[in-house]
């Protein structure tokens, strides 16, 4: 029971009781004035009379263990209780008791409200703004208990807010710390927090990195937007490194107009504010001049742009940058020594016992260890006993080889051990032999098969070491021919089943002990280096069995023929002087022996002369009787490449061959040259003198000593290290117009006779134009119903009038039935009249000659509208009228009132008003869209690229020109097959992959049907009608589209599928059946038609897929039109609903396609082949099925023009006719023998001459090609003794491109001609003898009538393989080398390169693609001088009979119209100089005339006898007024403006006269850059040419101007 105390209570208590215990205080712990409801705090009690053991009520209940300490002290710990005051009795064991009152408090400690852990994370220099909150008895308190707060971050104790700005860091940094709370009883509570500092972080979005800007001179370039963003949310400052002069930043935006040519890279740095992070991004910039609106008036542009010319072989790419003068014929070639692995030997066996051959001694014996003997052999021809390789004959070693049958052997213990079968080794082909010894099985493998082996179980222990190569012991059983990559292995058989040989040269792997023929010099690239010794000069060869390496179409040599070749640097001054130490090194290859061939060099006036023969090396100084170093036994350098080089250090002068010192003297003059002009190649003051005869690369002059001792010579091309004075021969980059190059890989010697020349006309880009004469020229196509106007039309074109013609000039005519003649009338106006006798529409405006017009006639049906330009002249009512007639193009009535000029991509749409109103004009050449019935005078020669492929008839000589309206700019070719109705199909093999069975599957193609029949489309179907046949077939007269099935429903005449009226004539329409399921779909252009439900399963008929014909015994019913990318995909229906047909030709994967399911993919290439991964072969079954550069999809065409390149644009070689035509060096791989062949080019004939020789081997090979060798017009292939193929076409229209390719497959001989066999004839001539080849004339002396005039490009021949066994579209790119191919014994399926020239080794490039410039005597590139700032090439002229050749064109013949001349020249000469002139005197020219005190003169003829219309005689009009600075580039332009004609010196006009009247007309005869063109060339240039441009129809330059800073753009 509970009494409550009261003061009574006290008074009635005993005394001793109250004397008993009593309580002070109460102690808490720490500060607190309270304890924790919780409990468990220790409570200490202060007072008296404490006695141990005593108890603690807190609130009448104990408070258990009491701790005594002393009698005035004890603890305990407070129990749990509610907050409040309760009383404390302490009670003694004696019973007396202490009483506390009010007692012990109880209170709460405070209670958290933020959450423990992460208040979260600032960036770097941000505000701190996190509160920290408790509850509990107020006021609570806040302090830092442990940790670290952010640097910046303070806390405020009252009210619990961390605040602050966060300092900088540079990575992420995370604070941990603890926070105590305390409450008013002083209680506590801690709480751990982090607060993370990130640095901030700035990144760009825009523009990436990577991007690069085109831009265009003195054109304001649009704002580039530059974004980044803070992650710390900072302002963003933009800065760059470097901009475009002209460009410059403006808060977030890159500005400005760029004035300076080139390229360049700019860092942009964003920096964000405060934290000043930062973040980069670097974007291109290329300035180009600025868009030329005239280029397509250019009919001449040599650039001195360098991006479109490769290193001239005679360039100096030191520092002090030297101009090599051209001598002689001199010429780069693809052969140089830095091609490693890509070498043959040449074994020159004539019988038994003649010929050449190598030796040696093996580090080790075979013994009977395993080995690996491997190699590549050419044979030239077979004899018996012929070896390859051989370790002394007889019972210590063996010999393999050949015999006369083509049985490969191998020899030892005297017998022949192996011996294949006859006929396994063949003449004139690469076949890889390895004979492999594994255990004690010697196997014989030719191309990776075994063809023989033997069991050697005694006496095969080979101990013999010194071996042979090319015979049995230097002195019989030689070999004739080639071996490559000679490898030796001792203790691995490295082939012990069928396998795959080499693609790539052999490398000297584990056991390695020979590794020979494969490098620029005799030697053994084991780790043995076995000595190589010569027997009869064997040779070195780049003939291999391999693609060539990566170096081989950059780098090169100087080919010096000996009989007149040579380099001169004129007026070196003291640029060679030896004073003290020099080096002069260079790789020389010798092909002939004999004191006579020497290389020299020298200064005319002295100094040190090096000679090198074939016997001995000598080094003179200048005019010295005696020798400073004689070094004889030379002669083992011929026929390969060896490393020369000549150091003088101090006095002591060393000779290096291939590294090694072979002699050496004293000699202490030292000299210096003041004038003169070193020659490489020449020397005709000293003794010996005479020309060099070989190859030269890497000729380097240094005036330091670059070797101290022995070394190894470079494998790679030499540097200009510091003191070079002179590094050159490097490159095979042409420097004339005349270095001609074989690209395949046999690298055949090209010799020049007359004035061959390369350029870069050529069949390839498009950009075409056709030109009339205004005479008689013209083309007809016969009636058609394509062309009936009875439905809307649009007819359109592009016309470029050279002036007015007699009566209208009409340009088309004779079009339809109503007779619409389109034409420009005398004044100016276009007109259309219509049936002959009314004019119904004429333009509004006039429009002037010598430029570019589009012209476009629509009829939509109710109106017809004349647009000029796009701008609407005119129109009326109504439109043609729906009857045929001849069409003509370039005369009226084909005979009247003929057109003079260009018309380029014309095109005729029938059924479609393409314009109604204003439009601009395409800026790309037309294609053939929907419903177009021709378009035509767009391609290299008179075709229609139109599905109707009509052909013409041509009258005159109209010319197929690269002068067009558009840019340079390359259109995507798509194709479709053509089908003529009767006689036209293809076929497949049969194969399983088209057993369709009872799954799903896919059947599609688009078709243009143009006939009035009915024919099968694709099919797979017996010649009856049984199970597994189905047809996929057109109804062309109905519209029907039809698909028939066997198991479906077995008569013939029920289809499972069909739709009436659904396709029409002369449009595309994508047609499809599909199978899902049980559901079989027929779409037409992706919609619907009819849908059939079946269960059946297509039976397999063994057969393979027909295209283009129904089978039907009964009907042969063939398909007239054209059919295009068919697809058959089995186990997949494609389309499950409405779709919307394919925009570009098909692939394996397109619509979801899986390329493992797709069993056909065909008629969407230039040739028949089948796209699927099962590559079936597709055969023609005639002649007349042929691919058309046609399709039913538009390519897609960029805009954006293309500069001239060879692998884009090809080139070709200009013959005159006269004098002009090449040889090349005799052909091992030409010898056809009975093998299939390919000989192919493309031709452009400029006259009528009655026998062309395109090219003749029967020097060797008894073949030719040419027209009219045995019959006047007749294409033919021609023996000697007769002509298995003599062809006579219609008409051979001159002026326009020809593909022809003769090819043999197996017997059959054919000619193809433009990609169509036009005949036939079997040939199983056995083509003997080692052909040397003659192009454009007959092998033997030319004769007048043999001459080829015209050009040639892309001469192809390949032996082992017929390319083309069917119709084909020609390449719309160049022709690049055949790989050689190599994969059986049989020589049917190998493949060797003999020939490709493709005239794309230019030197003097002219950028429109329309001239072939013949460059004479020295005329060359260099790099020696630009006009330009950087790199950039020039045109030397030495003022000793250098100028160019300009073929006979009309695009030079300026007439009263408008043009511009410009060119920049250099020159030191004060004698007169013809600029540009015509064969004949009266013309047009531009000279610089000493008789006018060094003045420039302008001159023009329109009578053609005399300089009448402007002359700078003495007292004439043409002359101007400053006198032309001499050593300095100097930018001239002439002009003519209407009837003024100006004379611009660097900007400044320095005449101006106005004179009417038309230039004579001399389009038939050359035009002359560089002399007077008279016979006697009189007034060469001397000195430096640069960008010479003609512009015609257009004067560039009416007022003064700041000459040009850059070249001239190139596209």
């Amino acid at each position: 029971m509970t009494t409550k105390i009261s003061t009574s209570n006290i008074q009635d208590t005993a005394l001793t009781t109250l004397l008993g215990p009593k309580i002070a205080s109460i102690v808490y712990p720490g500060t607190e004035t309270a304890t924790d409801t919780n409990g468990g705090e220790t409570i200490n009690l202060t007072g008296t009379a404490f006695q141990s053991g005593c108890n603690v009520l807190v609130n009448g209940q104990s408070a258990g263990t009491v701790t005594f300490i002393s009698s005035t002290q004890i603890s305990f710990t407070a129990p749990a209780a509610s907050a409040g005051t309760y009383v404390i009795y302490v009670i003694n064991p004696d019973g007396g008791t202490a009483i506390s009152i009010p007692g012990i408090s109880y209170s709460g400690t405070p209670n958290w409200s933020t959450t423990a852990g992460s208040l979260g994370s600032v960036y770097e220099t941000a505000s701190f703004n996190s509160t920290l909150t408790a509850t509990g008895d107020a006021p609570i308190s806040y302090s830092l208990f442990s940790g670290t707060l952010p640097t910046g971050a303070s806390l405020n104790n009252s009210t619990g807010l961390i605040s602050g700005t966060s300092s900088a860091t540079a990575s992420s940094t995370t604070y941990n710390f603890t926070i105590q709370a305390k409450d008013a009883q002083n209680q506590t509570t801690n709480r751990a927090f982090s607060l993370t500092v990130n640095p901030d972080v700035v990144t760009w979005s825009s523009p990436t990195s990577g991007t690069t800007y085109n831009l265009s001179t003195n054109t304001a370039i649009a704002n580039i937007t530059m974004s980044a963003t803070s992650a710390a949310g900072k302002t963003i400052t933009y800065t760059a490194n470097s901009l475009p002069t002209g460009l410059s930043i403006s808060g977030s935006n890159i500005a400005g107009t760029p004035t300076v040519v080139g390229s360049t890279s700019t860092l942009l740095t964003a920096t964000s504010a405060t934290t000043n992070k930062t973040a980069t991004t670097t974007i291109n910039w290329v300035v180009s001049v600025a868009a030329d609106t005239y280029w397509k008036y250019n009919t001449l542009l040599l650039s001195a742009d360098s991006t479109t010319q490769t290193t001239p072989f005679n360039t100096d790419v030191s520092t002090n940058n030297s101009l090599l003068v051209l001598n002689g014929d001199i010429k780069s070639t693809l052969f140089g020594p830095y091609q490693n692995g890509y070498y043959s030997n040449y074994f020159n066996g004539t019988s038994i016992s003649a010929g050449s051959s190598l030796s040696g001694t093996l580090g080790s014996a075979i013994g009977n260890s395993n080995f690996t003997l491997e190699g590549w052999v050419y044979h030239t021809t077979l004899y018996n006993y012929i070896d390859w390789f051989s370790i002394t004959r007889g019972t210590t070693g063996f010999n393999v080889g050949t015999d006369s049958s083509g049985i490969a052997v191998m020899y030892f213990n005297s017998a022949r051990q192996i011996t294949s079968a006859s006929g396994v080794m063949l003449t004139n082909v690469w076949q890889h032999f390895a004979f492999v010894r594994n255990g004690t099985t010697i196997t014989l493998y030719i191309n990776g098969s075994s063809v023989g082996s033997t069991t050697t179980t005694t006496n095969s222990n080979f101990t013999a070491t010194s071996f042979y190569i090319g015979s049995l012991d230097n002195t019989q059983e030689y070999f004739p021919g080639y071996l490559s990559n000679l490898r030796l292995v001792i203790g691995t058989a490295l082939y012990t089943t069928t396998f795959t040989p080499s693609t790539t040269p052999l490398t000297a792997i584990t056991n390695t002990v020979l590794l020979t023929c494969q490098s620029n010099r005799f030697l053994d690239n084991s780790t043995n280096n076995t000595s190589i010794t010569l027997t009869s000069s064997p040779q070195i060869s780049n003939a291999i069995p391999f693609a060539p390496g990566s170096s081989y179409s950059t780098y090169g040599s100087t080919y010096f023929d000996g009989n007149g070749d040579y380099l001169t640097i004129p007026g070196t001054t003291n640029l060679f002087s030896f004073a003290g130490s020099f080096t002069i090194e260079f790789w020389a290859y010798f092909t002939s022996n004999g004191t006579g061939n020497i290389f020299s060099m020298n200064l005319i006036s002295g100094g040190p002369a090096v000679y090198i023969t074939t016997v001995r090396m000598l080094i003179q100084s200048s005019y010295a009787t005696t020798d400073l170093l004689n070094v004889a036994g030379l002669s083992d350098v011929v026929n390969q490449w060896a490393h020369f080089a000549i150091v003088r250090s101090g006095t002591t002068l060393v000779l290096y061959r291939n590294g090694v010192q072979v002699g050496t003297t004293t000699w202490s003059t030292d000299y210096s040259a003041t004038s003169g002009t070193l020659r490489i190649g020449y020397d005709s003051l000293n003794s010996p003198s005479g020309y060099f005869t070989g190859y030269m690369s890497d000729l380097r002059i240094v005036n330091s000593a670059v070797y101290a001792s022995a070394f190894t010579p470079t494998t790679t091309l030499l540097t200009a290290v510091a003191n070079t004075k002179l590094l050159t021969s490097q490159y095979n980059g042409a420097a004339n117009n005349y270095n001609i190059i074989d690209n395949s890989t046999f690298n055949n010697v090209i010799t020049r006779y007359g004035n061959t020349n390369s350029g870069t006309f050529s069949p390839y880009g498009d950009n075409f134009s056709v030109y009339f004469n205004g005479t008689s020229d013209y083309l007809t196509l016969a009636s058609n119903t394509a062309f009936d106007q009875n439905v809307a039309f649009t007819i359109e074109c592009w016309v470029y009038r050279n002036g007015n013609s007699v009566g209208s000039g009409y340009f088309y005519a004779e079009l339809l039935s109503g007779y619409l003649v389109l034409a420009f009338n005398n004044s100016g106006n276009f007109i259309v009249d219509k049936s002959y006798i009314a004019t119904v529409i004429t333009s509004t405006n006039t429009f002037a000659y010598y430029t570019w017009h589009h012209v476009t006639l629509c009829y939509d049906g109710t109106t017809t509208r004349l647009f000029i330009n796009g701008t609407l002249q005119g129109s009326t009512s109504g439109g043609g009228v729906a009857s045929a007639a001849t069409l003509s193009i370039g005369v009226y009535l084909t005979g009247t009132n003929y057109f003079n000029g260009h018309i380029s991509n014309l095109r005729v749409v029938r059924g479609t008003a393409l314009y109604t109103s204003a439009f601009t004009p395409s800026t790309t050449p037309l294609t053939a869209i929907t419903n177009t019935s021709l378009l035509t005078c767009q391609s290299y020669r008179f075709v229609d690229n139109s599905p109707n492929n009509l052909s013409f008839t041509v009258s005159g000589s109209p010319q197929v020109q690269k002068y067009s309206p558009f840019s340079t700019i390359t259109v995507p070719k798509y194709y479709s097959t053509y089908f003529n109705g009767s006689t036209d199909y293809l076929t497949t093999v049969n194969n399983t992959a088209f057993s369709l069975g009872s799954g799903d599957f896919t059947i599609e193609l688009w078709i243009y049907l143009n006939g009035t029949t009915q024919g099968g489309l694709v099919e797979r179907r017996s010649t009856g009608y049984g199970a597994g046949d189905w047809v996929f077939y057109a109804n062309e007269t109905a519209g029907t589209i039809s698909f028939y099935s066997y198991e479906f429903n077995n008569s013939s005449t029920t289809p499972m599928l069909t739709a009436a009226s659904v396709v029409t004539t002369s449009a595309w329409y994508h047609v499809a059946v599909v199978r899902i399921g049980t559901t079989f779909t027929l779409y037409v252009n992706g919609v619907s038609k009819n849908t059939v439900t079946s269960s059946i399963t297509i039976a397999d008929n063994s057969l393979g897929i027909t295209i283009g014909r129904d089978n039907n015994s009964t009907g042969r019913f063939y398909l007239s039109g054209l059919i295009s990318n068919v697809r058959i995909i089995k186990g997949t229906g494609i389309y499950t609903s409405g779709f919307t047909p394919s925009t570009s030709p098909l692939t394996t994967t397109s619509q979801g396609a899986t390329a493992g399911q797709v069993s056909l993919l065909t008629c969407q290439n230039s040739t028949f082949i089948d796209n699927s991964t099962n590559n079936f072969t597709i055969t023609a079954a005639t002649t007349t099925v042929k691919p058309l550069p046609v399709s039913p999809f538009t390519p897609t065409i960029s805009t954006t023009p293309v500069a001239y390149s060879p692998t884009t644009f090809g080139g070709s070689y200009y013959f005159n006719g006269t004098t002009s035509y090449l040889t090349t060096s005799a052909a091992a791989n030409a010898v056809f023998g009975t093998n299939s062949f390919t000989v192919e080019c493309w031709f452009y004939t400029t006259a009528t001459i009655s026998a062309q020789y395109l090219i003749d081997s029967r020097s060797g090979a008894l073949w030719a090609i040419g027209w009219g060798l045995a019959t006047v017009t007749h294409l033919e292939w021609y023996t000697g003794s007769g002509t298995p193929i003599s062809y006579v076409p219609t008409s051979w229209p001159l002026y326009t491109w020809y593909h022809v390719a003769f090819v043999r497959n197996g017997t059959s001989l054919s000619l193809y001609l433009n990609g169509v066999n036009v005949a036939s004839a079997t040939d199983s001539t056995n083509y003997t003898g080692t052909p040397s080849f003659t192009v454009g004339s007959r092998y033997t002396t030319p004769t007048a009538g043999n001459y080829f005039s015209g050009y040639i490009s892309d001469l192809r021949i390949v032996n082992g393989t017929a390319l083309y066994t069917s119709n084909f579209v020609p390449t719309y790119s160049p022709l690049t080398n055949i790989a050689y191919i190599n994969n059986s014994t049989t020589q049917a399926n190998t493949v060797y390169p003999v020939l490709l020239l493709n005239g794309t080794n230019i030197g003097i490039t002219d950028s429109t693609r329309d001239v072939n410039l013949e460059t004479l005597g020295n005329a060359m590139v260099t790099k020696t001088k630009t006009p330009y700032s950087g790199s950039g090439l020039s045109y030397y002229f030495d003022g000793t009979g250098d100028w160019m050749h300009i073929a006979p064109s009309n695009n030079f013949e300026f007439g009263g119209g408008d043009f511009t001349v410009e060119f920049w020249y250099y020159t030191s000469s004060t004698s007169r100089q013809w600029f540009i002139h015509t064969a004949t005197d009266w013309w047009f020219g531009i000279d610089y005339n000493s008789v006018n005190t060094n003045k420039l003169g302008l001159w023009a003829s329109s009578n053609g006898t005399s300089w009448n219309l402007i002359n700078s005689d003495a007292g004439g009009n043409g002359i101007c007024a400053t006198t032309l600075p001499q050593n300095q580039w100097n930018h001239i332009a002439a002009t003519r403006n209407g009837n003024v004609w100006r004379v611009f010196l660097n900007g400044t006009q320095d005449l101006s006269v106005t004179v009417s009247g038309s230039i004579v007309n001399r389009a038939s005869e050359i035009k002359v850059i560089g002399s007077w063109a008279a016979s006697t060339h009189a007034y060469p240039l001397n000195g430096y040419l640069s960008d010479f441009r003609i512009t015609k129809g257009y004067a560039r330059y009416t007022s003064n101007f700041t000459s040009p800073t850059s070249s001239f753009l190139l596209k």
